[in-house]
């Protein structure tokens, strides 16, 4: 055999090694650029990938898997729950970390889709399997808790933080849990130790502020009511709390005009508090005249001795009893 043909046979082997390596690698390929898009956040993208990968070896336990939590990200839960179970249902290392991830994930699932006996079952296994898996533990405080076992709860979210101390949905479920049980100074802490991982989060600023006037810190309620209302400018309850805070700061003025900017935004005009306050402050200020006009626009044969009388019930015995006496004068 000549030079030429020995050289020309080897080029011709060499590539169809390659090729054949790159065919055979192909699904990983597929997998590893899924997961790049996963990590840029752009879940369909990653899922188009992992379905490349998956027509190559449908029986691959980890883009089974991976599909999944994209599909979980982007809340199609049904289609996150068929990649988990063809996840566990494939998975052959039995290795515990691998196992617990896809139990928990599937768990997380079932949370999700408002399946709680099942989503029970899949996070007790997959704490079984990882007591330290932070979905588990996660999902297991939030279950617990919504069986009204707080202390239970506070004992997994705490071991979730001693995890992981940088997620701040961690510190407001804690908080949300202290509030629960009475702890109102404590779960104000969880709360702030949450702005400071997150300071754009509209419940956690709604939920400090409601903590600080419970606890009658007007001024501070008021500064995170504000940032509520900064990243929520169109909620009028939002504007109302603003509000009623400057309210029981005694700065009229000003609450007066969160109440007409909270009963012009959509849903104001039907709430009895925001235009009541509105009324009584329009009296306070001895605005006679736009006070004759917005209480014969809203609430005509009513004078203001009942409105008043009406507020004073809701601030000494709170919202509950406040709609009961609305039905005495036939207000819904």
């Amino acid at each position: 055999m000549n030079i030429v043909l020995k050289v020309l046979l080897f080029f011709i082997f060499l590539g169809l090694g390659y090729g054949y390596n790159y065919f055979i690698n192909r699904d990983v390929e597929f997998n590893n650029l899924g997961v790049k898009f996963y990590e840029q956040a752009k879940y369909e993208d990653a899922i188009s990938q992992y379905d490349k990968a998956l027509e190559l070896k449908p029986k691959e336990s980890l883009y089974n898997y991976n599909k999944g939590v994209a599909l979980f990200y982007l809340k199609d839960y049904n289609r996150a729950l068929v990649s988990f179970d063809n996840a566990i249902k494939y998975e052959n290392k039995k290795e515990n970390i691998i196992l617990s991830d896809n139990y928990s994930k599937r768990g997380a699932t079932y949370y999700e889709l408002f399946k709680d006996k099942e989503a029970l079952e899949d996070i007790d296994k997959a704490l079984s399997l990882d007591s330290n898996n932070l979905w588990g533990l996660y999902y297991k405080t939030m279950l617990t808790a919504s069986n009204k076992n707080y202390t239970g709860a506070l004992s997994y979210i705490d071991k979730y933080i001693n995890l992981d101390k940088t997620n701040p949905d961690a510190y407001s479920i804690k908080g949300d849990i202290l509030y629960y049980i009475g702890e109102t100074e404590k779960s104000n802490s969880s709360y702030l130790k949450s702005l400071e991982l997150n300071n754009n989060s509209y419940l956690v600023n709604f939920s400090v502020a409601t903590n600080y006037f419970m606890l009658s810190d007007y001024k501070s309620a008021l500064k995170y009511y504000k940032n509520a209302l900064k990243i929520e400018p169109n909620n009028y309850l939002n504007s109302f709390y603003v509000g009623y805070t400057l309210y029981k700061l005694g700065e009229f003025d000003d609450a007066l005009k969160y109440f007409d900017k909270s009963y012009l935004l959509e849903g104001g005009k039907n709430d009895h508090l925001v235009k009541m306050y509105k009324l009584y402050l329009l009296d306070k200020l001895n605005n006679k005249k736009e006070l004759g006009l917005f209480l014969d626009d809203n609430y005509k044969g009513i004078n203001i001795a009942d409105i008043k009388g009406l507020l004073e019930i809701f601030e000494k015995k709170g919202y509950l009893e406040f709609k009961e006496a609305l039905e005495i004068y036939k207000l819904k």
